[in-house]
């Protein structure tokens, strides 16, 4: 059969085509070696917290006493028996009076480290923290410690807005019925599928989760008699921190009012208060009944949250918060946000489902947030980060401390570096090919085969949106470099059926046996691979799904058509010889 009629070669010139068009539209994207792009650095709110504590018995439940009062993780880190002090690491920022007044007579206080996190911890946030942005290593997402609690996190191929949304929320879950804590984040055993469903108004979303027995045990304790109560349900709830706001917003709000007495928000519809107090002000000066709130929010709080930012406020009042409070932030509202949704954000409120009758009281074991969009895309977007951050909660806080565009390291002329030294690796080959065989068509074949390889393997990366980097251009060069071997080992066997003393095999037979070996060598790549890639962090995972991609596409499309292609351009010369 003439090349020309074999399938593999026809599917090979399609598969090429197909790719070409790819690098067309949607095109490659670089990483930031090449492209550029921004550089986000996060602070990890940590403390060390040492305590004298004569009694060992008494560890597990100062560990939980501290846990249940300041809503966050807590682990050992070190003891020291001689002394019978032992370190804990707090997820969050804490203060020695805090420390002090909750664990009482358990242990005494011997020092706080503000700051601090362990390299263990450290390690663990910045594997959660790709897998939140970067799963599958595609987008060339980077991660770099600095210092003793600080993360540098570079990236190209996503908008730093969106990464921000991903990146700066702990996954903190709680749960509420009127004032009552009833689910923890450590609760959650299991995070299910989203759905989605079109109703009046919008897209409502859903998404379930399973919890514990504690947790549902605590669920029916609280929920009694509360059929029609809400289940307030936060996600990052700012717990150690009081809202700062202007009094003009709630002329704004439809949703909530402003309780004077309690200082905190309630929901109209639902009845029940928001689980972060609020301090309003007006314009001028700090009245004597709010400064005493915030004098007492002290105790428990060390931050203060402005709505809006700084310049909305009036020097007096910024200069007396900053006296107050050792970290002061803002949360700027976006033009197109209305102030209910703008509250409700800042508080970390989620969801608020109604208990139905059939569960008050019951220790129910699945629950499930929901929400309205108003596009399905939007909805999908927000469950889908749900789903994320449910899965995978931090064990710290963490917070952002600048961005700034990071200039590519590679330089803008890499692009055109890169293509001459592309033609001239083409040259050379060519050349030892032809000096090898003697055959210009040979040589031919074999430099063209590798490009298609090339294409092909670019195109699916351009389909799927992959970042290309300093990674994946190493993976492209393993797989070109395996490509070339695999097409000598075919044209060796060629030649030798053809040659005047080979022993009578067919053509047929002597490529099949190159393909054992061909196949072989593959199925030996690609387990590597795919160990690295299981294993790999960043960019090993990278080079490694470059290379499985780019050897799968070879093996199954350009190999074949090679072997016929190359086997009919033989029989081709041997009969004009």
């Amino acid at each position: 059969m003439s090349a020309s009629r074999d399938w593999h070669i026809w599917l090979l010139v399609l598969v090429t085509l197909f790719s070409a068009m790819l690098l067309i539209r949607p095109g490659i994207k670089y990483g930031v070696d090449i492209a550029g792009g921004s550089r986000i650095t996060l602070r990890l709110e940590a403390s060390h917290v040492t305590i004298k504590i004569e009694d060992l018995s008494k560890l597990d439940n100062l560990v939980r006493t501290l846990e249940d009062n300041l809503l966050s993780t807590v682990k050992v880190v070190a003891y020291n028996e001689n002394v019978k002090q032992i370190t804990l690491e707090v997820g969050r920022a804490v203060t020695e009076d805090m420390i002090s007044g909750i664990i009482d007579n358990l242990g005494q206080l011997v020092g706080l480290e503000e700051n601090k996190v362990s390299d263990e911890t450290r390690d663990e946030i910045m594997h959660i923290l790709q897998a939140r942005v970067d799963p599958y290593g595609t987008i060339g997402a980077q991660f770099k410690p600095l210092g003793m609690n600080f993360i540098l996190f570079e990236i190209s191929g996503i908008e730093p807005e969106r990464a921000k949304e991903l990146l700066g929320r702990q996954g903190m879950l709680e749960a509420f019925v009127d004032n009552t804590l009833v689910l923890r984040g450590g609760d959650i055993l299991r995070v299910g599928l989203i759905r989605i469903e079109l109703e009046a108004g919008g897209y409502k979303y859903h998404v379930p989760f399973e919890i514990s027995e504690d947790g549902a045990r605590r669920f029916a304790q609280a929920s009694v008699g509360k059929a029609g109560h809400c289940l307030a349900i936060y996600l990052d709830r700012p717990d150690d921190a009081v809202l700062i706001f202007n009094r003009q917003l709630l002329g704004e709000l439809e949703a909530f009012t402003y309780d004077e007495n309690l200082r905190v928000f309630i929901h109209r519809t639902g009845g029940f208060p928001v689980m972060v107090p609020a301090a309003a002000v007006t314009p001028g000066s700090l009245e004597v009944e709010v400064l005493e709130f915030l004098q007492k929010q002290r105790e428990s709080a060390i931050r203060a949250i402005f709505l809006g930012e700084e310049k909305d406020f009036s020097p007096v009042i910024v200069d007396k918060i900053r006296e107050l409070f050792s970290i002061v932030e803002s949360i700027p509202r976006p033009a197109d946000q209305i102030a209910d949704e703008w509250v409700r954000r800042a508080c970390g409120l989620e969801s608020w489902p109604q208990i139905q009758a059939d569960i008050a009281g019951k220790a129910v074991t699945n629950v499930e947030i929901t929400g309205v969009r108003s596009s399905r895309d939007d909805a999908e977007r927000d469950a889908r980060d749900l789903q994320i951050l449910l899965s995978q909660r931090l064990p710290v806080k963490i917070s952002f401390e600048g961005e700034t565009a990071i200039e590519p390291r590679l330089g803008a002329e890499i692009k055109g570096e890169a293509m001459r030294a592309a033609v001239g690796a083409i040259v050379g080959i060519w050349a030892m090919l032809y000096i090898r065989y003697r055959r210009l068509r040979i040589a031919v074949a074999i430099v063209g085969t590798m490009l298609c390889e090339v294409i092909i393997t670019l195109g699916l990366a351009s389909a799927i949106r992959w970042t290309i980097g300093l990674p994946e251009i190493g993976g492209l060069i393993a797989v070109i470099g395996s490509g070339v071997d695999h097409q000598i080992v075919i044209t060796d066997e060629i030649l030798r059926g053809v040659a005047p003393q080979a022993k009578k095999v067919s053509i047929r037979g002597r490529i099949g046996r190159a393909f054992s070996v061909i196949f072989a060598a593959a199925a030996t790549t690609i387990a590597a691979m795919v160990c690295l890639a299981s294993l790999g962090f960043g960019v090993m995972r990278g080079f490694a799904l470059v290379t499985i991609i780019g050897v799968l596409s070879a093996v199954l499309v350009t190999r074949p058509a090679y072997a016929r292609l190359i086997s009919a351009s033989l029989a081709k010369e041997l009969s004009e010889g």
